[in-house]
């Protein structure tokens, strides 16, 4: 059974509400708060499911009970819709969202709109309650893991202290996300791409385990080698070097995948630097690899020497996964193999240009215009949020620049990514030349 906790300071309103979420959802619960302080003592205390929340609240605003409520471990996870009596700019609402909350409505609202956002943010904490779950089972693989590679060399043992402790800081910020569906679609995903590390490394300590026999047999001082014995040595002198860099790739492999999902996941602010957009191109098909390999040919035509832009890798990187997923959906759901492209360039402004062309079966003209507001998703039975390219598109937007598409049913969709360059451009990268 759910909770819903409403926090409005009009009893009138919260007796409308009420009476609305128990008539749409009467297996429920719902409680209810009149001011700030007294909402967030129910959030600690009272572990609701799903919190509508008011702007305008005596004691602690609606904006400031937000950050507090995503600030705090133990409510971070509750999604959060937030509501005002008046209409704002679009730059009113986007605050309410970038502080961490997962919705905005406007009053007065129909009661299906209420319970539509009510259906959306279950769905939403089902997610990240399943995300947790994965995280804590990542961890407990992880730390049994660790056993084994503790048994052997010290220097494994430092990597792997590192992981961990790698491991930790990235999964911590995935519970934070208010993007918790698009992450639940990567998990399997991501799942199967530590496994394929993880087996190699396996297989490696298998061997290491066999070489450290050898190695006893020959310290042992009243044990007289034989010439088989004396090969066996010189064999494991000379692959011993490449057995212990094939662990180091596998654990420094599953760092990469790590840090490449907290590309993906984090809302913590990012301190924008010179980026390679040809680098988190790269970084992101390895994220979204196990999504693209059964059905999609990936053709990566972005060179290396792009000029690099200005911003936060992980926003960036985050970016490119969503337009790969879009991709590998659109042409697994046409039920045929097909081919995604993606291009760069510098176009004649001095601009950035990451193109990402798929061959699927393209968007319909009615669609197009909705791309990119919020919730807004032709996939909701199979599990879209509708927050994907939204959140995209606020993100290129956020680095002075654009996010377009191009597509017509039956041709394929063309997202064009475009940047301001932060470095001089080279002839090898000019339009027309991608």
């Amino acid at each position: 059974m759910a909770k819903f906790l409403l926090i409005d300071d009009d009893q009138d309103h919260l007796d409308v509400m009420t009476h609305v979420l128990h008539a749409y959802f009467p297996q429920h619960r719902v409680v209810t708060a009149k001011n700030g302080p007294d909402g967030l003592h129910l959030a600690e205390s009272g572990g609701p499911d799903v919190i509508f929340l008011d702007v305008e609240l005596p004691g602690m605003d609606g904006f400031e009970l937000c950050r507090r409520l995503k600030a705090e471990e133990k409510t971070a996870h509750i999604p959060v819709v937030m509501a005002t009596g008046r209409r704002v700019d679009p730059s009113h609402r986007f605050r309410g969202l970038e502080l961490g909350a997962d919705g905005y409505l406007f009053k007065p609202y129909e009661a299906d709109d209420l319970a539509g956002y009510a259906k959306v943010m279950l769905r939403i904490k089902e997610s990240d309650d399943r995300l947790r779950a994965q995280k804590r089972s990542l961890e407990r693989a992880f730390r049994n893991q660790t056993v084994e590679l503790k048994r052997n060399k010290d220097a494994l043992q430092r990597k792997v202290h590192e992981l961990e402790a790698t491991l930790r800081r990235q999964t911590q910020k995935l519970i934070h996300t208010d993007r918790l569906a698009s992450a639940g679609i990567l998990s399997a995903g991501i799942a199967h791409e530590i496994n394929n590390p993880n087996t190699f490394i396996s297989s490696n300590l298998e061997t290491f385990g066999l070489f450290w026999t050898c190695i006893e047999n020959a310290l042992d001082p009243d044990h007289r080698l034989t010439a088989k014995e004396k090969r066996q040595l010189t064999f494991i002198r000379r692959e011993m070097p490449a057995l212990l860099e094939g662990l180091k790739k596998g654990t420094e492999r599953i760092a990469d995948i790590v840090r490449d999902m907290k590309s993906y996941t984090s809302t913590a602010p990012q301190r924008k630097r010179l980026v390679s957009l040809a680098a988190t191109v790269q970084s992101a098909l390895q994220l979204a690899a196990s999504h693209l390999k059964s059905r999609v040919r990936v053709r990566n035509e972005v060179p290396a020497d792009l000029p690099r832009v200005r911003g936060s890798e992980q926003m960036l990187c985050q970016v490119f996964v969503n337009l790969f997923l879009n991709a590998a959906n659109a042409i697994r759901e046409a039920g045929r193999q097909g081919t995604l492209t993606v291009r760069g360039f510098v176009n004649p402004d001095g601009h950035v240009v990451v193109q990402v062309k798929d061959n699927g079966p393209g968007i319909r003209a009615a669609d197009l215009e909705h791309l990119f507001d919020p919730f807004w998703t032709t996939r909701r039975a199979m599990g879209g949020s509708g927050l994907g390219l939204f959140v995209s598109h606020g993100i290129i937007e956020g680095h002075n620049g654009s996010l377009d598409v191009e597509s017509e049913p039956g041709k394929g969709a063309a997202f064009t990514v475009e940047i301001p360059a932060a470095e001089m451009r080279t002839e090898k990268t000019k339009a027309g030349t991608g």
